[in-house]
């Protein structure tokens, strides 16, 4: 029974989370307000900036070299200052030796098991 509260209690946590992160004050501190987030992918990497900077704070890029440097300037656009990147394979350091070219502060990559 314990084992079946706890899941109740999970799922009432993560629709009070869903809730919160969709409302206009989701009420989270921030921060590092000049940082983004990528998702590294093969074929497509998806960005995230903060709601404030961009009409579009999500995109997705191309892999291609062009896109890299369309993915850079964007950020820079934004005012971004730092990137942290989800990347689990090397599909990641063509993109990080851009950021890191273009003067991003702590380009990071993590690493997700």
């Amino acid at each position: 029974m314990p084992r079946q509260n706890q899941l109740w209690r999970n799922r009432k946590e993560r629709k009070e989370w869903a809730r919160r992160l969709q409302s206009d004050d989701p009420r989270l501190e921030v921060m590092h307000p000049g940082a983004a987030g990528i998702d590294v992918g093969n074929g497509s990497h998806y960005v995230g900036v903060r709601a404030d900077r961009d009409a579009e704070p999500m995109r997705r890029f191309g892999c291609f070299t062009a896109d890299l440097h369309r993915l850079a300037a964007w950020l820079q656009g934004c005012g971004v200052k730092s990137v942290a990147m989800q990347s689990t394979g090397v599909y990641g350091i063509p993109l990080f030796e851009i950021l890191e070219e273009r003067g991003f502060e702590n380009v990071r990559p993590l690493s997700v098991h």
